[in-house]
Formats: structure tokens, C-alpha cells, sequence
């Protein structure tokens, strides 16, 4: 078998931090794994921009991804992830509350996005909620802006250096302040605050792209095995086979398995650094103790580490385990 395990923020992202939340940080197997196997570095980039490159796309479309996930019947055209999020003012500007802790009812949903439908209808825009807490927005053309991904507002101070940039940035900023407006006072959010709850008072826009994607992708695996259901719509265009990520390592499928571990990607991003080290603790634990005796037992051929915000790659086979001068090394 062929083993490829992918690990977003293995790395603490803030690199004053890094030294002080690693302290006595020191996974053994991981370790071992990473000191014998053959180290090659790349490009810092997003996990989900990598596996998007290891499918031949060159960055991750999450718009039209959610839609073949999620709504595979929508219209074409050019889609965006339009989320909605808890914004929060401080000092420094704006920052953004945690997505997950938004709990967004179904019918909150429906009325939030027949509002912004009737407000936008004049501008060819068209939302829908693909879920409750996962929603896109249709153009009648690719925007002459870059939108920010989800995932860099997370943790920061001020989103300010994330709004959309570029020719057309000033519209979009206007447009996005409209959107502000219309949920904050909408009755949906009066609700909310009378019960307690954190408003729905913006949206993220990200990720967008041609809807439907092409189908001629690259393959980097038999089996891609992964919880984001993003990833599984990309591995199924692209004619892989597909499951859940597996609590542990076991009977994995095919002879070409690639597995995203994300376990440690949310705790990085947020600064929870006692989750992000319980998280190596789990990890080490499940796969990759695991994955050393079976190379060492011949049941995994080759494996490989792929660390995408780190720009790190480490393979190794079983006659790697015996280079006994390579010393144990961890990234960080």
C-alpha cells in the first residue's frame, strides 16, 4: 500500500509563538518517520489549495465544490462561498467570532437569503443556502476582485487586510456593507439577541469558480478518505473512490490511499494551543505509531507526509526505518 497522510497546520501558524507552544513537544513515531524519511520542500500553501494542485486545479474552488456537494442541480455560472458569519467590533476594527458556535436554523436560513434575494435581484446576484451555515452567491460574471478564503479571517484581530481586493474592490466593499446592514436589522437577528444568541450580521465571500467543474481532473489516489464534504465532491469528479476520514489507522481500502488528518487545523487557527497539542497526542497515538509497524511490518510500501502550510513532503519506504544515522526531527 501505498500511504499518503495529509496534515494541515502541523506547524503553530504564528511563529513567535511556536517555540513556547511546542515545549516537551515530542511525538516519538512521528518523529522517527519524519528524521528517516526523505525531506523535500515546497511552497507554503493552503491544504486545501494542495490537494486542489494534487487534482490539477491551481487553487480550490469551494463555491462550485459546496454546489456538487451539497446542490449539484443549481444553475451554471460563476459561484461563490457567501457564509455567514458573527462579526465582532474591537480596538483594532472588526474580528470574526468562531463559525461553528452560530448554529444557524434551517429557517433562519430561508429567510436571511430570501431577503438578500430580493435586495440584490437588480444586481444579478443570486444567493441560496446550500445548507444552513453553508451558503453561495451566483454572478453573472467572475468579479474583478480576490476574496479572502474563510479560514485567514480566523484568529486575526482585524479582517480589515482581508476584505476583497482589487479594480472593482471599492463596489464590492459598498456591496458587502449593504449585506451588513440588511441582516443586522433583520428580524431573524432580533430574535436572536433576544435570546442570547450571536447575530448573523455578515457574510464571508470565498472560494468562487466556474460551476459545473470540468471532469478531466487529476488522480492522486485510488481512495481519498477525508471528512470536508468539499473534498469528497473533488474526489469523486475526479473518479476517485471515497469514504470518511477513519478514527484510526486500520483496514484501509485500495493500494493508493490518501488520507486528510485535520484534526489539528481549527485549534491552529483559532490560537487554542492545548487542543492543537491534545490533537498530536491523538494523532500519534491512532496513525502514525500505527503507521510505523506497518512499514516496518510491510504493510504500507511507501509512505508519505504531506505538511501543506509547512511546504514539507517526507517519504520513506521500510529500508528507510533502517538508516539508523538519520536522527529523529521534527518541523517545528
Amino acid at each position: 500500500m501505498h500511504l499518503r497522510l495529509v496534515i494541515p497546520h502541523a506547524v503553530w501558524p504564528k511563529e513567535t509563538e511556536a517555540a513556547e507552544v511546542t515545549v516537551g513537544l515530542k511525538p516519538a513515531a512521528f518523529s522517527l518517520l519524519c528524521g528517516r524519511g526523505a525531506r523535500e520542500r515546497f511552497e507554503p500553501v493552503r491544504c486545501l489549495d494542495w490537494l486542489a494542485q494534487a487534482f490539477g486545479l491551481d487553487d480550490f474552488p469551494a463555491g462550485p465544490l459546496t454546489l456538487a456537494a451539497e446542490h449539484a442541480d443549481a444553475e451554471p455560472g460563476y459561484w461563490l462561498r457567501a457564509d455567514p458569519v458573527h462579526l465582532m467590533a474591537n480596538q483594532f476594527g472588526a474580528c470574526m467570532a468562531d463559525p461553528r458556535g452560530l448554529h444557524v436554523s434551517p429557517d433562519e436560513a430561508v429567510q436571511l437569503v430570501a431577503t438578500l434575494n430580493h435586495q440584490f435581484a437588480g444586481d444579478d446576484m443570486h444567493f441560496i443556502a446550500a445548507t444552513p451555515d453553508r451558503w453561495l452567491l451566483r454572478l453573472a460574471d467572475a468579479p474583478q476582485v480576490k476574496f479572502a478564503e474563510l479560514e485567514s479571517a480566523f484568529g486575526n484581530e482585524d479582517i480589515g487586510a482581508f476584505l476583497p481586493q482589487g479594480p472593482d474592490a471599492a463596489r464590492w466593499h459598498r456591496r458587502i456593507n449593504e449585506m451588513q446592514m440588511l441582516l443586522y436589522a433583520h428580524p431573524v437577528n432580533d430574535i436572536r439577541a433576544s435570546l442570547g444568541l450571536p447575530l448573523i450580521n455578515s457574510l464571508w465571500l470565498w472560494g468562487g469558480g466556474r460551476y459545473p467543474l470540468r471532469h478531466d481532473l487529476q488522480k492522486p489516489a485510488e481512495w481519498l478518505m477525508a471528512d470536508d464534504p468539499m473534498i469528497a465532491a473533488l474526489a469523486r469528479l475526479a473518479g476517485c473512490h471515497r469514504g470518511p476520514r477513519p478514527g484510526m489507522l486500520g483496514n484501509l481500502p485500495g493500494k493508493k490511499v490518501l488520507v486528510v488528518l485535520d484534526d489539528l487545523a481549527y485549534p491552529a487557527l483559532w490560537g487554542d494551543a492545548l487542543t492543537w497539542r491534545e490533537g498530536w497526542t491523538m494523532l500519534e497515538g491512532d496513525w502514525f505509531a500505527p503507521a510505523h509497524e506497518w512499514l516496518s511490518a510491510g504493510k504500507i510500501s511507501t509512505l508519505e507526509l504531506i505538511l501543506p502550510e509547512a511546504g514539507l513532503r517526507i517519504a520513506l519506504d521500510r529500508r528507510a526505518l533502517w538508516c539508523m544515522w538519520r536522527r529523529p526531527w521534527l518541523p517545528w
